[in-house]
């Protein structure tokens, strides 16, 4: 895979939020986009695209979108690391 400045950018984006996902369990996507600093069609982009790779779940619980993540941290950041 090559890499350039977006997909970088892209993927310190994802690791991010997974880092944020693993350290509390379920965040709001409110608070993902006040920690972040990043807009609301921002982050659900990333989150769309941690939900193509099954790694994070995006639920509503009653009138506020929240985000699980699926797999221990460990397994994660684990399997990143050897993807090529």
């Amino acid at each position: 895979m090559t890499y350039n400045a977006h997909s970088i950018r892209k993927e310190i984006k994802k690791r991010r939020i997974l880092q944020l996902l693993a350290e509390n369990q379920v965040l709001s996507i409110g608070l993902l986009m006040h920690t972040l600093g990043l807009s609301y069609a921002t982050v659900m982009r990333y989150l769309n695209l941690l939900e193509e790779e099954d790694l994070i779940q995006i639920e509503r619980e009653g009138e506020e979108l929240v985000v699980r993540i699926k797999r221990n941290w460990k397994e994660i950041f684990s399997d990143s690391g050897s993807r090529s």
